[in-house]
């Protein structure tokens, strides 16, 4: 159900940088996913469908680019990738790791005509 207000979100976006081009119609838009993020992209599609009926992005195709977890190291300062299950630095070892990115849902780039 979250998935309601995260594509209202992305429809949000989409229709702003498509009014800021100028567009007629919104063809696709590529959706950045965080790996972490919880968000399956049929349930966006679906609800993006139902969302667009009567826009300019009615009938527009999302496309879903995953976003894969990194992390820094509290202990070495390094910036690296990771999974929700393996939460240690691979290069000193350390499991004192803050998450950066991986949660993060964001329209990365629509295309218009």
């Amino acid at each position: 159900m979250h998935e309601t207000h995260v594509t209202q979100d992305i429809l949000k976006e989409t229709l702003k940088r498509a009014e800021h081009k100028g567009a007629k119609r919104v063809v696709g838009a590529t959706i950045r996913l965080g790996e972490l993020s919880g968000f399956m992209p049929d349930s966006i599609e679906a609800y993006f469908e139902s969302f667009s009926r009567g826009t300019i992005a009615e009938n527009a195709k999302l496309e879903f680019v995953p976003l894969p977890p990194t992390a820094s190291c509290r202990k070495c300062g390094a910036d690296v990738p990771t999974k929700e299950d393996e939460l240690r630095c691979p290069k000193c070892g350390s499991k004192d790791l803050e998450l950066k990115s991986g949660r993060e849902v964001y329209v990365e780039s629509i295309e218009v005509i």
